[in-house]
């Protein structure tokens, strides 16, 4: 679906004379032209830059440009063979042939010639002019016009192809093969049949790539380009309107034929025809001045012809196929094919070409289109302009005349058209044409500046660019400077970025993007390309990313060798991609697809949107997740603009689709409308679709409005509409039944169903289950019967029970006055309290029994004390009841207060044995503070309860006490013996304390240099102390015991020496215990001792043997346990002020001095850093102040 468009036609003019043969020199860019007087002509760039004259003769038919030799080889049909060296211009006479030359022709690759001779024979040379073959053709000797043979190489260089007289009257097409050394007849042109070939003409041009030999003949009076296999057999035609068919040339790709003919109406022209799905398209008639002499296309350039005329006027033509479509939502794409304009609206249907939607027939072949909004502006063969809007084709004109100028190029900037007119590249003609009546009310010349030519007009017709590089903006008449190369194939974007294609390379802005592509087209925001390669893709780059200089794919997907663009349309996000045989494909981008539903949501155009993401199965969930408040609002909206006859089905599908996951971010990356954390989007959303169906009629609804409930669980109401449903259209309920069987778990429904107490709705939801009708039908029969033989009070109840709803069963029984021991059963069994309480209220005689069941379950399940309440809150309370249940929860005060209720309680002895209970209780609640409390209060034993203050280390409470109750032999015999004793297991604490924080600070401190100089040796595989993860920590550690000595020798492990570290053991443990422990060990530790004693099973527990790679660790965590905390400071404060109270104010003072020194030791060795490098030293919370102290030292 491409057509050919010129990109750039040099003309040079050769000297007077009947030129008749040329050869190019592709790699120095020239041309070789003969003349048949004998004439030689060098032609670089339009100008001839040197001559030469052959022998005299009139009769020189054939040169070729041999590249290995530097030579131009020529021959006459008069026999003389001759080689023209191009650097200095010297002739050399190769030889003669007495009986004239009828066809020359050298192989591809140069390395040999054929000849044919005019007394018959077939001959073959090699380039250094040695016969390598020579074989008569079995025929009369050749006389006359009709004795030249045309002669095709295939480009391997096995098989050529000769056409001329070989069997008088009529022309034939004989096949050669190359065969051991030998060339043999292959083949004879003919029909499938056999039949002979009639009325042949003399063009003769084999592909390049091996498949087809064409030719021309007359068939039916109508000359047709004839083409053949290598076998001889006829394969398929094309017909040419035209008098005479002269040339026939295939292009290096094979993809174009070049045919040079003279029109019916004496016009010579080239046609270019090109060929898919098997029909053969006339996509360019150029017309030219003169007969074609020769015709030949460039073997580098695949799209560059060389046409030389008799005259001597020689035109090198550059084409490139390129796409035209519309930007409209039609996507119209335009396929020339010589008088017809054929027009494929892909925004309606995808048609495959050769067929069309609609055909536009012109008098004259399609040269140039553009198109102009809604409508076509083309110019024919002949220069005559047309208009083609909706299909009908109105000629243009101008002052009443019709308007022609043959152009090569036609563009349309949104308000004029403009082009590169055919023979004058340094103009440009900008037209003023009326769109509606097709006039043209003005013309304007724009000349190249600095004498340049204008290249190729940007596919949107903004801008021309200039044969130099540059961009001429049409309507503004601005010239960017800016540098580019030459395409064959450009655009502008609003944006300011400029995407140009030549060869098969994409630049932007002038800057290559990809090496490899095949095609490229632009549209939804989105670069696609096609590339080339073994392995071909489709690529897509977001446009605003190009803009920023990104130049990565943000999508990618395989697709068939040889695929190229045709179009996008722009309201289906479709690709259209014609396949290298011509057959079209249509993909959808993942990435234009989303755009294009952002762009409806964007806009509110839902019902499209759903559409788009249900044909292309995209996530419906994306059309809540961009704007889920915006899709609420417009829920009304969308089911209104659904068509109707597919508005159930399309709402039950997006319905059953949702979930709560947000694809926007989990799934496509889109941006998409924060909503709160506890937004509930299944819920939001059906009860949306749920209000605005039910304000509609429900039964042409029924469908949607069941999946919403089924998706809200409310399961109830649904089959509750069924159930009404059933009395007016049973096979409408049947129906919605089916259908909320297909969203819920049908044994769900079967309860649900249950639940309603419909008989007949269950058995209709069980026809749907699995379940064996001798199992519920006989079950059902039985709730049945239970209705009439008791009461549907108790046929729900026994319902209810069954399906577990405890509290609806309950709820039944309530109405039922005869079933209370069944009613505080269930209530019991269950723990249906609550609910017990709200049925029966205080007036009924089953609510006290439900408080002390309910009270009886607190106590049970370990909430004693709110089962006291309860006990309390009955009426009247059961007191014995509630002080068991305020004494297992120590609430000794609610005990006591509810014993001194209870006439002939024994208060004290409640007093002591609680009292007992607070001092063995474990963890939190045991409460030595409650306890003396007690025995001072309640049991007036002021003894015990100053011991069990001292024993708590309550000393100004137990002062206190023992004041108070006048018992001041208490305070010499209890209170002050325990405050001296407490201070001197304090003041051996902080010796200890101090001992220990040394040693472990010490330890750690070796410990972490001696990691510190393993790893600068490279020990564990580092030379610095950065960056070291958990497994190189571990091996650090586990090298962090040996000695520094072991730095210098690490090959054996009988080098390596522990440190000592005797005393960490019984140092951790004394500075976690207490006071009398830490001297217990102290003693213990002592190192004069020899014997060795066990050790308790729960230090063992926790023992760490030295070396091992957890000891850093041990060492670091302890020697933070022995550092005074802000609790251990008030401890100390309150001893403090127990002992200046009792004169002991120099022990006091000791200390003061004693933490005082501590804690100056700890600021002065704080505990080292981690060795690892990835962490900060572990800050020390030292106490914020001195408020512990109470005393001078100077007092």
């Amino acid at each position: 679906m491409r057509n050919l468009v010129v990109l750039d036609e040099r003309v040079a003019t050769l000297p007077g004379g009947d030129w008749v043969a040329t050869s190019a020199d592709a790699a120095e860019e020239r041309l070789f032209a003969l003349s048949s007087t004998g004439l030689l002509a060098c032609v670089v760039d339009s100008d001839v830059v040197w001559e030469v004259s052959l022998p005299p003769a009139s009769d020189w038919h054939w040169c070729t440009y041999h590249q290995e030799l530097e030579v131009v080889v020529c021959a006459s049909r008069s026999g003389c063979l001759l080689a023209v060296h191009v650097r200095d211009q010297d002739i050399d006479v190769i030889g003669h042939f007495d009986d004239g030359l009828c066809g020359v022709a050298w192989s591809g690759s140069e390395d040999q010639v054929a000849l044919v001779t005019g007394n018959g024979n077939f001959v073959t040379m090699s380039a250094s002019w040695d016969v390598l073959s020579e074989c008569p053709l079995e025929v009369s000797a050749f006389g006359g016009e009709a004795t030249l043979v045309s002669i095709a190489w295939r480009a391997d260089g096995k098989f050529l192809a000769m056409n001329g007289v070989f069997a008088a009257p009529t022309r034939q097409v004989l096949i050669w093969e190359h065969d051991n050394a030998t060339w043999k007849r292959h083949g004879v042109g003919r029909h499938e049949d056999s039949r002979a070939l009639m009325d042949l003409g003399s063009a003769l041009a084999w592909a390049p790539n091996h498949t087809l030999v064409a030719s021309t003949q007359m068939l039916k009076k109508q000359h047709h380009v004839v083409f053949f296999e290598r076998n001889g057999l006829r394969h398929g035609e094309f017909a040419v309107d035209a008098a005479i068919v002269s040339h026939v040339q295939w292009n290096s790709l094979s993809d174009v034929v070049a045919v040079a003919v003279v029109t019916a109406s004496g016009v010579p022209a080239v046609q270019l025809w090109t060929r898919s799905n098997y029909h053969w398209y006339l996509k360019r008639e150029h017309v030219v001045a003169d007969n074609v002499s020769d015709l030949r296309w460039d073997l580098e350039t695949p799209h560059l012809l060389h046409v030389l005329l008799r005259s001597g006027t020689y035109h090198a033509v550059t084409f490139h196929s390129r796409v035209h479509a519309s930007a409209t939502p039609m996507a119209t794409v335009a396929v020339i094919d010589g008088c017809d304009l054929k027009l494929t609206h892909f925004g309606r249907a995808m048609i495959p070409p050769p067929m069309s939607a609609q055909t536009v027939r012109l008098p004259a072949p399609v040269n140039a289109l553009a198109f102009a909004d809604d409508s076509i502006v083309l110019s024919t063969s002949c220069g005559a302009w047309y208009l083609v809007t909706n299909g009908v084709a109105t000629t243009v004109s101008r002052a009443g005349v019709d308007y022609k100028q043959p152009m090569q190029s036609l563009a349309y900037d949104g308000h004029s058209v403009w082009g590169v007119p055919e023979g004058g590249r340094g103009s440009l003609i900008v037209v003023a044409l009326d769109l509606a009546g097709g006039v043209v009310s003005d013309v304007t010349t724009v000349a190249a500046p600095m004498e340049a030519s204008w290249a190729v007009p940007s596919m949107d017709g903004q801008a021309v660019q200039i044969a130099t590089g540059e961009r001429f903006h049409v309507a503004s008449g601005d010239t960017d400077d800016t540098l580019h190369p030459r395409y064959a194939q450009w655009t502008l974007l609003d944006n300011d970025v400029c995407l140009g294609w030549v060869g098969s390379k994409l630049f932007v802005n002038g800057a290559p993007l990809a090496s490899a592509i095949a095609s490229f087209h632009v549209s939804h925001g989105y670069l696609m390309i096609t590339t080339l390669g073994a392995h071909p893709t489709l690529q897509l780059y977001k446009l605003s990313d190009l803009a920023e200089d990104a130049t990565l794919p943000v999508h990618s997907q395989p697709v068939e060798r040889g695929a190229r663009l045709v179009t996008a349309v722009p309201h289906k996000a479709d690709v259209v991609l014609q396949m290298p045989r011509g057959n079209l494909e249509v993909v959808v981008p993942r990435p234009l697809l989303l755009t294009l539903v952002q762009a409806y949501v964007a806009d509110s155009h839902y019902a499209p949107a759903l559409e788009l993401c249900r044909k292309h199965r995209v996530d419906m969930n994306v059309l809540v997740d961009i704007d889920a408040a915006a899709f609420v609002a417009a829920v009304p909206s969308l089911i209104e603009t659904l068509p109707s006859r597919v508005r159930n089905d399309r709402l039950s599908l997006f319905l059953t689709n949702l979930h709560p996951i947000n694809v926007c971010s989990a799934k496509y990356a889109l941006p998409s409308v924060a909503m709160p954390q506890t937004w509930d989007k299944v819920r939001k959303v059906c009860a949306a679709f749920r209000a605005a169906l039910l304000a509609r009629d429900t039964a042409v609804y029924l469908l949607p409005l069941l999946t919403c409930e089924a998706k809200m669980l409310l399961l109830e109401p649904a089959l509750r509409r069924l159930q009404l449903l059933q009395r007016e259209d049973a096979a409408l309920a049947q129906k919605g039944l089916q259908h909320l069987v297909f969203l819920v778990d049908v044994d769900v429904l079967y309860d649900e169903a249950l639940g309603l107490y419909d008989m007949e709705l269950t058995r209709l939801v069980a026809g749907f289950t699995q379940r064996d009708p001798k199992e519920y039908l006989p079950e059902l029969a039985a709730y049945e019967a239970l209705a009439t033989a008791e009461s549907p009070a108790v046929m729900r109840y026994t319902i209810d029970v069954a399906l577990r709803r405890f509290a609806k069963a309950l709820s039944h029984l309530a109405t039922e006055p005869l079933e209370t021991a069944r009613a505080l059963a269930l209530i019991t069994t269950h723990h249906l309290y609550e609910d017990g309480l709200r049925l029966f209220p205080p007036t009924s005689p089953l609510h006290r029994e439900i408080v002390l069941a309910h009270a009886a379950h607190l106590v049970a399940t370990g909430a004693v004390a709110a089962g006291g309440a309860a006990y309390l809150a009955a009426r009247p309370p059961a007191l014995d009841a509630a002080l068991d249940a305020f004494r297992k929860a120590l609430d000794w005060r609610m005990a006591v207060s509810i014993a001194a209720r209870l006439p002939d309680y024994d208060v004290a002895t409640l007093a002591y044995e609680m009292a007992e209970e607070l001092l063995n209780a474990m963890g939190t609640q045991r409460n030595p503070t409650a306890a003396a409390e007690l025995y001072i209060h309640y049991c007036h034993d002021v003894d015990e309860g100053v011991a069990t203050l001292v024993q708590a280390r309550e000393w100004q409470r137990a002062l206190q006490a023992a004041l108070l109750h006048g018992r001041s032999d208490l305070v010499e015999t209890e209170v002050e013996p325990q405050v001296v004793q407490a201070a001197e297991d304090l003041l051996d604490d902080l010796a200890t304390r101090t001992s220990t924080y040394t040693a472990h600070w010490t330890r750690l401190t070796t410990l972490r240099e001696q990691v510190r100089l393993f790893r600068l040796h490279g020990i564990d595989g580092r030379g610095d102390d950065t960056g070291m993860d958990d497994g190189a920590s571990s091996a650090a550690s586990a090298f962090s015991n040996l000695s520094m000595s072991s730095v210098g020798s690490h090959n054996s492990n009988r080098d390596v020496r522990f440190g000592t570290f005797t005393s960490l053991e019984t140092a951790s443990h004394s500075a976690t215990t207490s006071p009398f422990y830490a001297a217990m060990t102290a003693a213990a530790a002592d190192p004069g001792s020899t014997l060795k004693k066990k050790m308790p099973r729960r230090f063992r527990r926790t023992k760490i043997q030295e070396g091992s790679a957890d000891e850093d660790a041990y060492v670091d965590k302890w020697l933070h346990a022995v550092i005074p905390t802000t609790e251990f400071a008030a401890d100390t404060k309150r001893l403090l002020e127990m002992l200046v109270y009792f004169g002991q104010t120099r022990t006091a003072q000791r200390i003061q001095v004693a933490l005082d020194t501590f804690l100056d030791h700890i600021d002065a060795h704080p505990p080292p850093g981690p060795a690892h490098g990835d962490g900060s030293p572990e800050e020390v919370v030292r106490i914020a102040d001195d408020t512990w102290k109470i005393i001078s030292p100077l007092v």
